[in-house]
């Protein structure tokens, strides 16, 4: 999952950081995400579109990590031995997100 979330962060930040640009940027010329990245190649250079990558991934990096540990983990203590429900996944799957939240919004 790391994996697919780290590719799925690279592939499209260039067009998070267009659509920031457009946000922010009144006087950009440009409307259309294509172009508005054609720009900042342009103007700022071919690595200009992953500034601020970085950061980002290694965020993403931890709060998956806190997840998925908390999830297994209370999953091998709740259900140890049991047959594990989806109704218990999801209410595991709440409590894995709300911990990860709190920590590691503390930690980024």
């Amino acid at each position: 999952m790391r994996i697919g979330s780290m590719t799925a962060m690279t592939v499209f930040f260039p067009l998070d950081t267009a659509r920031l640009r457009l946000q922010v940027d009144e006087k950009r010329k440009s409307k259309r995400t294509h172009k508005v990245l054609l720009e900042i190649i342009k103007e700022e250079g071919i690595l200009a579109p992953y500034r601020g990558w970085f950061p980002v991934i290694s965020s993403l990096c931890c709060s998956n990590f806190v997840y998925f540990y908390t999830f297994n983990s209370l999953k091998a203590v709740w259900v140890k031995g049991h047959h594990s429900t989806t109704g218990k996944d999801l209410i595991l799957g709440v409590v894995a997100g709300n911990r990860t939240l709190s920590v590691v919004l503390q930690i980024c």
